[in-house]
């Protein structure tokens, strides 16, 4: 199992490793994610991971309906909108 490990301080002045991270952890489910810094940010951070994927999961699921999607897409923006205001780094995913 791979470990993707970031410091969120490095995070905000570059963020172009992080996104790789974060791509494979939502793609490859033997990646997982951590993060070390203010212990508020980090739960931002992992909620808006846990949005992300949940939403990308519901993309998935074949008896996934309308609104469930935009249920779980409400969800994911609330998360993120919170991680950008936050940490100040953008999210493209």
């Amino acid at each position: 199992m791979k470990t993707a490990k970031f410091v969120l301080e490095e995070v905000k002045k570059d963020p172009r490793e992080f996104y790789h991270g974060v791509a494979e952890w939502l793609s490859q489910p033997n990646v997982t994610i951590s993060f070390r810094g203010n212990p508020e940010n980090v739960k931002i951070v992992q909620e808006a991971l846990k949005r992300t994927k949940e939403f990308q999961e519901e993309l998935n699921r074949p008896s996934a309906t309308l609104e469930s999607i935009t249920r779980k897409l409400s969800n994911k923006h609330a998360a993120v909108e919170s991680l950008i205001s936050t940490i100040k780094i953008s999210w493209p995913f």
